[in-house]
């Protein structure tokens, strides 16, 4: 019989890692870039990179997770290797991306509505903030959060971090100035868990992934609200969130990058 709960073996294979992750990264953004509307771009030049990880001491780092900041032009990464992980940032119009002091054993990074800041888990179950320019030393915001199931920061007073643990199935949301982790959502099955959270840029719609108790056959994309944590289950089978851009979610699907046409004004699907 499964658990009612994945068990944490199954949280790890979750979070991409290596060569899939670099490949992953490099199709979420060379496709967020090109999905964007000309009357969102403005005049902004076009935009072609390729995601290179950190090198430590002469050895590139696999990637665990990656984040780009609101104005799209800095990117923030989680290296991982044998001996630990750190939260990387490359600005795009530079060449290499540099540590970020005191964000050792990261597991998931998210920027601030403003760019300004990052927050970050550890795989010791610690949330945290630290300013991108380094100003301040890391601030830790909670303890005891899921190290594997995600991170979104959704407003400039609030961050949605995603749970796999029995007390505390669903997403959970916490003030940006630290505090209490207070329930979000609520899954509807004993057997389901939230994870990888994501608020849409008008910081009304939140996407997750709705985890079943299979490996990945079961895992579906979510839509709802974020003041309210209401939300439907779609019947799309989905690894995570990488964005919405035009009118449409982008997300990952064992391989491969799927988009599909958003109705945020009514939290749900396109025609749903």
């Amino acid at each position: 019989k499964r658990p009612a709960f994945p068990r944490r073996g199954r949280q790890r294979r979750h979070l991409p890692s290596g060569t899939a992750s670099i490949i992953a990264a490099a199709l979420v953004f060379g496709a967020l870039l090109v999905m964007v509307p000309t009357r969102q771009r403005g005049d902004a030049p076009s935009l072609t990179f390729v995601i290179d990880p950190p090198v430590v001491n002469g050895v590139r780092q696999p990637i665990g997770d990656f984040a780009l900041s609101p104005d799209g032009r800095t990117l923030a990464l989680v290296a991982v290797s044998d001996s630990g992980s750190q939260v990387f940032v490359r600005h795009l119009a530079e060449p290499n991306a540099t540590p970020v002091r005191g964000t050792e054993n990261a597991s998931f990074v998210a920027f601030s509505p403003d760019g300004q800041w990052l927050g970050f888990t550890t795989f010791s179950g610690r949330l945290l903030k630290v300013r991108i320019d380094e100003s301040t030393a890391p601030i830790t915001l909670a303890e005891g959060v899921d190290s594997y199931s995600g991170i979104a920061w959704a407003t400039d007073d609030a961050i949605v971090v995603g749970s796999a643990r029995p007390h505390r199935p669903g997403l959970g949301r916490i003030a940006a100035t630290g505090g209490t982790v207070r329930p979000l959502t609520t899954p509807r099955e004993e057997t389901s868990v939230h994870g990888f959270p994501y608020v849409a840029p008008d910081r009304k719609t939140l996407l997750f992934t709705d985890w079943g108790p299979g490996f990945i056959e079961d895992d579906v994309l979510a839509v709802g609200v974020l003041e309210s944590g209401s939300f439907q289950t779609t019947s799309l089978r989905a690894g995570r969130t990488a964005g919405v851009v035009d009118g449409h979610v982008v997300y990952t699907a064992g391989a491969s990058l799927m988009a599909v046409p958003i109705d945020s004004r009514r939290a749900r699907l396109a025609g749903g």
